[in-house]
């Protein structure tokens, strides 16, 4: 089977890596480019998760992405949009068996502590914002010391159309 290109858009909590993703999907349906769009996260969600189990579910998600894949190709589908956290090569090495035969790139969304520290605190209540708030600084170091990311963009204050346009500018995507 022919490769397929993809980017896995990869980064913190409320990164906002579902948000720039579906800017990407926004350009490249402008441009007519046939695409699939994915949020890794809707596709390991069961409550509570299966032991044992990567973080965030990933062994259920990487499982329905394999299932998954060869029909979004069958659809037509020319380009690969992901929205995931990865957080070490072990991981990305999974996503791409996963998602074979794309050809990932890896776009690291790069956020100030503050600005992710705002989104959380605007977006979750109880609990979970207290949980997020409490694992977001360190999952975020932990990400970029993997070194798997093949781009960074920033996305701080931009607008989400401008991530997009950058990344898409990085990737070269005809």
């Amino acid at each position: 089977m022919e490769a397929v290109p993809g980017v896995a858009i990869i980064g913190t909590i409320a990164a906002g890596k579902t948000t720039i993703a579906e800017a990407l999907s926004e350009l490249l349906h402008g441009r007519g480019m046939r695409h699939a769009l994915i949020d890794v996260d809707w596709l390991g969600q069961v409550y509570p998760p299966p032991e044992p189990q990567r973080p965030y579910s990933l062994d259920l998600a990487f499982t329905n992405l394999e299932a998954t894949t060869p029909n979004f190709i069958a659809a037509g589908a020319e380009y690969f949009v992901i929205a995931v956290t990865l957080t070490c090569a072990e991981e990305l090495d999974a996503l791409r068996r996963a998602v074979s035969p794309v050809e990932l790139s890896v776009c690291l969304l790069d956020v100030s502590p503050e600005v992710i520290a705002q989104r959380i605190t605007a977006r979750n209540r109880g609990s979970l914002r207290a949980d997020f708030l409490s694992r977001t600084d360190a999952l975020a170091e932990q990400i970029r010391q993997s070194g798997i990311a093949d781009l960074r963009v920033a996305n701080d204050r931009r607008p989400p159309a401008e991530v997009a346009e950058d990344a898409l500018g990085r990737l070269r995507w005809q």
